[in-house]
């Protein structure tokens, strides 16, 4: 495809995010008009936080009446950075809830390849188990085309009563999103 974001959806997108996905190019959309799905793979020679992809997509949702929309972005030449991976990990947690809070005031660094998290609250153990080292391996290499490898330190275990609260709150978001996606189901019957 390779086309400018602004030629495709230019007219749906809003002034002050089409200032900061200006450089977007688009590589791939495909439509389900039986479901109002859009899937669409962009790249960027900028790094474009998630804040902003995420209102890029709303805009387009919107504007185009979708009922869904995945829009995924490749960084082309963008020198990944240690300052970014806080950003990276709120759009990590937006598609694996069973992250959220494991992360919460870690640190990250990221030098010769290697993701180093440093956890506050534990639960190494857990994203182990959650093939989680997995799941940001795959994610770095798909957005920026970087094989890197993910080690955690600091405080990597709780205690039983801690770590039993985390994966409480962590199977009652799942459970919150499983409704959320019936609910929406429903609706679209």
């Amino acid at each position: 495809m390779n086309k400018n974001i602004l030629d495709v959806f230019g007219a749906l997108i809003e002034p002050q995010t089409k200032d900061k996905v200006k450089d977007l190019t688009l590589l791939f959309c495909g439509i389900n008009k039986e479901n109002r799905f859009l899937k669409c793979r962009a790249s960027s020679n900028t790094y474009i936080d998630s804040q902003t992809v995420q209102q890029l997509k709303e805009q387009i949702k919107k504007g185009m009446d979708l009922n869904s929309i995945s829009f995924e972005v490749e960084y082309e030449n963008v020198q990944l950075k240690s300052e970014y991976f806080e950003d990276i990990f709120k759009d990590i947690k937006t598609h694996h809830s069973a992250l959220n809070g494991f992360f919460n005031d870690a640190s990250y660094t990221f030098e010769n390849n290697t993701l180093t998290i440093t956890l506050k609250h534990g639960g190494a153990n857990m994203l182990e188990q959650l093939g989680t080292k997995k799941t940001i391996k795959n994610y770095i290499s798909e957005h920026f085309g970087v094989f890197a490898e993910v080690v955690f330190d600091g405080v990597l275990e709780v205690s039983v009563e801690e770590n039993e609260t985390i994966a409480k709150a962590a199977a009652d978001e799942i459970r919150k999103e499983q409704k959320e996606k019936k609910f929406l189901f429903a609706l679209k019957i």
